[in-house]
């Protein structure tokens, strides 16, 4: 073997270590950014947008709290809440992306909560039956709600009283009829509001953020995206050094023939 054959088997060698320890290295993160991303592929159909975290530990990962409730107005056998943009029905959450509360209304076998741009229907069991909004000719800006002696709903909206019914859709304005009086908030107990602050947390981070940050390194914050771009320039001298190995022995294998 000649001096330049040594220096170059030696050479070799050396590329080879560095290429059996990247690939060691990178080998982790490899796996989690394979599995990750399968997942994250197939997440609608898994619903992984649609189910949440519920590990305390990891909520408190992501610095997830409860806001400060809201106000509470009661109701003749139930009550409503507000925490954050959720609506509550007692402890169920009726509905998401909600303008601040009003009040509501029970009626018969359905519920008719106010916020300032809505009326959401649900019954009495807190499930959703329709949301109305100035699109369905709904007034803006509403400032209360209550209901006259025949069951008709009454709404205050920019110091005007209106008259309607949720059936037609339609709404009268009436300049003779006393304004309604509204609901007078309510305290709710201590453990009512354990359960809606727990019912919160449990519908803020979903399945799919958390393999999002997994994926990316976002859930270690900024090192955790360094980290990923490290194993992204691990895989690219893997790829670079593998690929030399194989054509130094093709090289090899051919001078032998």
């Amino acid at each position: 073997m000649t001096r330049k054959q040594a220096g170059l088997k030696v050479k070799l060698r050396s590329i080879y270590l560095w290429h059996r320890h990247i690939g060691g290295i990178a080998a982790i993160l490899v796996l989690i950014l394979a599995i990750t991303g399968i997942l994250i592929n197939h997440s609608q159909t898994l619903e992984f947008n649609k189910n949440y975290i519920q590990s305390s530990g990891l909520l408190n990962w992501y610095n997830i709290h409860p806001p400060a409730l809201g106000p509470s107005y009661a109701l003749p056998e139930h009550s409503l809440s507000q925490l954050g943009e959720y609506i509550y029905l007692d402890t169920t959450p009726v509905t998401q992306h909600a303008a601040p509360l009003i009040g509501g209304i029970q009626q018969d076998e359905e519920i008719i909560i106010a916020t300032r741009q809505q009326l959401i229907i649900t019954t009495l069991q807190g499930e959703l039956i329709e949301i109305l909004d100035e699109s369905s000719g709904l007034p803006e800006n509403i400032e209360a709600i209550g209901s006259d002696h025949s069951g008709r709903i009454i709404l205050k909206s920019a110091g005007v009283n209106y008259r309607g019914h949720i059936g037609d859709f339609t709404w009268e304005r009436v300049d003779n009829l006393a304004p309604p009086s509204g609901n007078s908030p309510a305290a709710i107990s201590d453990e009512m509001r354990t359960r809606i602050e727990d019912n919160y947390m449990n519908h803020i981070l979903t399945v799919e953020r958390v393999l999002l940050d997994l994926h990316s390194g976002r859930i270690l914050g900024n090192a955790g995206i360094w980290l990923m771009d490290i194993a992204a320039i691990l895989l690219i001298l893997l790829s670079l050094s593998g690929s030399y190995l194989w054509w130094k022995q093709k090289q090899k294998h051919l001078k032998k023939k």
